[in-house]
């Protein structure tokens, strides 16, 4: 049992010289700070992962407890940790929201740009809204397994719950943390593609930029 949910963020990149008549430093002003936005999920990534052990270790510690009135403190604790887990995903969601809502406005400049430049841009756009997408259903998956989690947690506290019961449970929750592994590295390989592309489309742009 173990999510582990990491998702890939933007590279960023820095402008070196500015030519304020181009449109693609519009968009590239947009663009980084989309990721600029996106980089405040590392505050909740690695709190994150931490609570997924510690639940994985209350769990663990749970299954070698045969007498329910010590089983049932470490059932609520892991309950309560889910939950928070559930919270801290929503501000993840949200600051996902903020950075493609900011993406989004690059789009404005598009119709100016040269003919040549223009193919790059619309490869830009495609590989970000296949990302943000992607990252939709990877959200709405790992808040499923968080709900699973926390149907094990409180079954653990049933001591009249047939081990059948918890096995089924248990295979439950692994089924939905694979699925996540998967689709954490599809995400990720996605950010890789679309940092290609955007790195693609400032060369196309003879944007000056370095990345970091």
């Amino acid at each position: 049992m173990k999510k582990s949910l990491l998702v890939s963020i933007g590279t960023l990149a820095v402008l070196t010289a500015c030519n304020d008549e181009n449109p693609a430093e519009f968009m590239y002003d947009h663009l980084e700070e989309s990721v600029s936005i996106e980089m405040e999920m590392a505050s909740i990534q690695e709190p994150l992962q931490t609570m997924e052990q510690e639940e994985l270790a209350m769990y663990e510690e749970m299954l070698t407890i045969s007498d329910i009135e010590d089983i049932v403190p470490l059932a609520e604790e892991a309950v309560s940790s889910a939950q928070e887990r559930r919270s801290m995903m929503d501000e993840e969601l949200e600051i996902v929201e903020r950075s493609y809502e900011e993406f989004n406005e690059a789009r404005n400049y598009m119709d100016d740009l040269d003919e040549e430049v223009l193919p790059y841009a619309e490869d830009v756009m495609s590989a970000m809204d296949e990302r943000y997408d992607h990252y939709q259903e990877l959200h709405s998956s790992y808040m499923t397994s968080i709900d699973l989690d926390i149907e094990l947690y409180e079954m653990m506290k049933d001591e009249d719950i047939e081990i059948e019961t918890l096995e089924e449970q248990h295979d439950i929750v692994n089924a939905a943390y694979e699925n996540i592994s998967s689709l954490n590295d599809e995400f990720n390989e996605l950010t890789r593609q679309y940092n290609d592309r955007k790195i693609e489309f400032y060369e196309a742009a003879d944007l000056n930029v370095t990345f970091e």
